[in-house]
């Protein structure tokens, strides 16, 4: 409870606030406390869309708009530094799309910014030192399991706890990121879960498509839905390999 009045005092502290915004939890609690403390309009929601984000985050963001004061920020982040998808794709991403909401939010008259990183994320943060964001989950104490209990007392809508894997996390590291290879893991990931695979996760290897599947989630499968998926996504990709459980041919 004490956390919780920390993080309204700090929300209150403020006039107005931009929060950086995936649709999770985090990000999800501070809008709403954010909307309760300061009022709607003096809140901005804003959902970066790139060609990494996940169908199911986009569609996702679109739905809680109903809810909360978003606002899209489309955002080409095939830069070349990104593209090359080295060991530091990551951080390299998200100072780019954090340095875009701060503009974006200043120019709509917010100048403080949120983000939604937890405790549990202080051994990266210094990796953003240089944008002005501030962490207020962070200053508070709070970490991600708490964020789930302080979500439920606040009645905040979630479809989902943590955003999903964006796409370029799909491609392994080292081998270039190209809008094609992004798009064939957005099909395969999507052929996934029409067919109801919940667990398991796409990657993109050398010019070949292969899918990791859960022990449990795999035996669960019958013949027919493993030969169903395999034409589905050899018509993504030339090559595929499946991984996990017993292999069904």
């Amino acid at each position: 409870m004490e956390k919780m009045l920390a993080l309204t005092e700090r929300i209150r502290s403020l006039s107005r606030v931009a929060v950086a915004f995936s649709g999770d939890a985090p990000s999800s609690l501070l809008v709403k406390m954010s909307m309760d403390a300061l009022g709607r309009e003096n809140v901005l929601a804003v959902f970066v869309d790139t060609a990494f984000v996940c169908d199911s985050d986009r569609i996702n963001a679109n739905k809680l708009r109903q809810i909360y004061p978003i606002e899209i920020l489309n955002l080409d982040i095939l830069t070349p530094e990104i593209c090359r998808n080295g060991a530091d794709r990551c951080t390299a991403c998200k100072r780019v799309y954090l340095s875009e909401i701060v503009r974006f939010a200043k120019e709509r008259g917010f100048t403080e910014v949120f983000d939604g990183a937890v405790c549990e994320s202080i051994p990266n943060i210094k990796q953003y030192e240089g944008i002005d964001v501030k962490h207020p989950l962070i200053e508070c104490g709070i970490f991600l399991d708490e964020v789930k209990h302080f979500c439920l007392k606040q009645g905040v809508p979630l479809n989902f706890e943590v955003a999903s894997a964006c796409y370029a996390e799909m491609i392994d590291e080292g081998e270039e990121i190209t809008a094609d290879k992004l798009e064939k893991v957005r099909e395969a990931s999507n052929v996934l879960k029409e067919l109801g695979f919940k667990e398991a996760r796409v990657r993109w290897r050398t010019n070949s498509l292969h899918v990791e599947f859960t022990d449990a989630e795999y035996e669960r499968c019958g013949d027919e839905l493993i030969k169903t998926l395999n034409n589905q996504l050899h018509s993504i990709a030339e090559i595929v390999t499946l991984s996990g459980g017993k292999q069904k041919n």
